[in-house]
């Protein structure tokens, strides 16, 4: 009995290239739109944090806001919480009104992309993004922002409250709003 060699032992590896390479470049690109969509964030005056992607999609907007712990009731610690929750909200509502709609926060984006290496145009073009999203999602950002972090010092009785309006989030709200009806 003879047995066949096969002149090619190692042919069906041949046909795998193709696919080893088509793997590796459906990779790459993942890992570039994964890096293009990673949030930038921007610290503004007022505790005002944005952050925003590399296309110039708008990410979220916190605040940061403190307030002070009086008397030793223990409904104080509540009320301080209450407070600083109302002034970080009130902050952003500010933010709003007159950061949104002047070219502050055009400048800040735009000088804060340039210090990353981006040109100066595009910086541009990015920053006058981010505040169009920004003006168009106010009325949802106000409504949708919820308390993040709440902090509370015990030896100087400062509590600490970050609110939150994220875009994920509204998403996940509003899928879960539809699901439910």
């Amino acid at each position: 009995m003879k047995i066949k060699s096969d002149p090619a032992p190692f042919a069906w590896a041949r046909s795998l290239i193709p696919a080893v390479l088509c793997l590796a470049m459906v990779a790459c690109a993942a890992d570039a739109e994964k890096r293009r969509a990673e949030p930038r964030t921007i610290e503004l005056v007022g505790g005002i944090t944005v952050s925003y992607t590399k296309d110039g999609e708008f990410r979220s907007i916190s605040s940061r806001a403190v307030s002070e712990v009086i008397g030793n009731l223990t409904s104080s610690r509540s009320e301080a919480v209450t407070v600083a929750t109302l002034k970080a909200r009130r902050q952003i509502a500010e933010f709003l009104r007159s950061s949104v709609s002047s070219e502050r926060l055009v400048t800040q984006v735009s000088d804060s992309l340039q210090s990353q290496q981006t040109n100066k145009d595009l910086a541009l073009k990015i920053a006058r993004e981010v505040r169009e999203e920004i003006r168009q999602k106010s009325r949802a950002i106000l409504k949708g922002t919820y308390v993040k972090n709440v902090q509370y010092e015990e030896t100087s009785g400062i509590v600490t409250v970050t609110v939150e309006f994220d875009v994920k989030a509204k998403g996940a709200v509003d899928t879960l709003q539809k699901w439910m009806r």
